[in-house]
């Protein structure tokens, strides 16, 4: 993520703005080569705003680098960029389109998507994928289904754009003070579990008259995902129709996270001022569970403080590992008055060239194998990188959140596992008596 507010700080900041949507009106080793510029006037002709949400001092330095690139490669082409801080953009967002001033390309994540396609707001670009000869989409260094689960309604509504990947962050030093190996460093040992992962949580947590001195893990993973379906389980079905919750797969993920906090004792309940002094950072937590681009951030705030690297997650017993992995989307906005040019632009962002910035600077993981060795390339480190080159071996079976009404069954979801974070129901319990209410959100029209 490697920026001041990550991409799932985004998410939970826009999954409240529901609301707003009647606001907007319906409608290899070595670099590849450059794309070719087209003849055209050395003028600049058109211009192209693309909107992001990335105002950190290393995302705008990214974002400058692939401007210039862009537009040396594009000279008819100029790019403006519009930056807004993640907790004001849909709502800039949705007002630029109530405005008829939307701009031309437009970040989104995938559950905002659905909504943006169910309104006819963004272009299908397999057209304009077919009529370029030198589309990347036609490589074959694609990495598998990066692509394809942009697939939505009636054709391909966007592009991936800024991967992330889980995984696991360890304190090497905590560990060699209590005489314990650091976890496996590859997907391969089945050893690595989750229950061994709670065996090394109790043995890391220290207590000095019943006060914490280091935890040995926290309660980490955007909604819980990865655990639910390691488990076996899904918060809803493939279709997005259905509440999935209840069942036995996301029961025993989210009943085994709140035994850390109330019978083992061995984490922070999150989002409090406990778990904000045992951050990761701070060297009194054992193992953190987070996105693989957070290695950028740990080298600035972690640095050489103490021994640290990143580590596979788990599997849940004799379960099939799953990593899951996700991309933001890169749009091309239907109320586009330039979009051949937009086009351009989206193409060459998210393309071998383009995203070479975000690769080489582990903010995203690579979408094409021949990147996989320019991956962290500037930053130079010695940390597990494998861990996030090899995870794409252990993908989700489902498909990425599609329903239109997502955010907020998620936030009656998100009430409920509280309940159970505090002690006050089990999971069964807490998450069995919202199912109605749930699946009546999903099926809203």
């Amino acid at each position: 993520m490697g920026r001041a507010r990550s991409r799932r700080a985004f998410l939970r900041l826009t999954a409240g703005l529901g609301f707003l949507w009647a606001c907007a009106p319906t409608a290899p080793t070595t670099a590849p080569p450059a794309e070719p510029a087209s003849a055209v006037p050395a003028a600049r002709t058109s211009r192209v705003l693309w909107s992001n949400w990335a105002v950190d001092a290393g995302s705008l330095a990214r974002l400058a680098e692939q401007e210039r690139t862009f537009e040396a490669a594009h000279i008819s082409i100029d790019l403006e960029l519009q930056n807004t801080p993640s907790a004001e953009y849909m709502t800039r967002l949705l007002a630029s389109f109530a405005a008829d001033q939307a701009p031309d390309v437009i970040r989104l994540n995938t559950e905002q998507l659905t909504i943006f396609v169910s309104r006819d707001q963004i272009v299908d670009l397999d057209p304009l994928a077919k009529s370029m000869p030198s589309a990347w989409l036609a490589r074959t260094d694609i990495k598998p289904g990066l692509v394809e689960r942009f697939r939505l309604g009636k054709g391909l509504s966007a592009l991936p754009y800024g991967g992330d990947m889980d995984a696991l962050y360890v304190n090497r030093s905590l560990f060699k003070d209590v005489g314990e190996e650091p976890p496996p460093a590859d997907y391969t040992d089945p050893s690595w579990t989750y229950a061994r992962a709670l065996a090394l949580a109790q043995k890391l947590t220290r207590r000095r008259d019943g006060i914490a001195q280091s935890l040995g893990i926290d309660i980490g993973g955007y909604r819980y995902e990865g655990h639910v379906e390691n488990a076996g389980g899904s918060w809803f079905t493939a279709d997005g129709t259905k509440f999935a919750g209840h069942e036995g797969g996301a029961v025993a993920a989210i009943d085994w996270l709140a035994s850390l906090l109330l019978k083992h004792r061995v984490a922070a309940v999150p989002a409090t001022d406990e778990a904000r002094s045992f951050a990761f950072a701070t060297g009194k937590l054992a193992m953190s569970w987070s996105g693989v681009s957070q290695v950028s951030n740990r080298l600035a705030d972690v640095g050489e403080r103490f021994e640290w690297d990143v580590y596979p997650v788990p599997r849940w017993g004799t379960n099939p590992r799953v990593v899951k992995s996700g991309f933001s989307a890169l749009t091309l906005g239907t109320r586009s008055k330039e979009r051949d040019a937009a086009w351009q632009l989206l193409h060459f962002i998210t393309g071998p060239v383009g995203s070479l910035p975000d690769v080489e600077t582990g903010w995203s993981l690579p979408v094409f194998t021949s990147l996989d060795s320019r991956y962290f390339s500037r930053v130079g480190t010695t940390k597990n990188l494998r861990v996030a080159l090899d995870g794409p071996a252990y993908p989700s079976k489902f498909p990425m959140w599609t329903n239109k009404n997502y955010a907020e069954a998620w936030r009656a979801v998100q009430r409920a596992i509280d309940v159970v974070f505090q002690g006050k129901e089990t999971a069964g319990d807490a998450l069995g008596s919202i199912r109605a209410q749930v699946e009546e959100l999903l099926a809203r029209s």
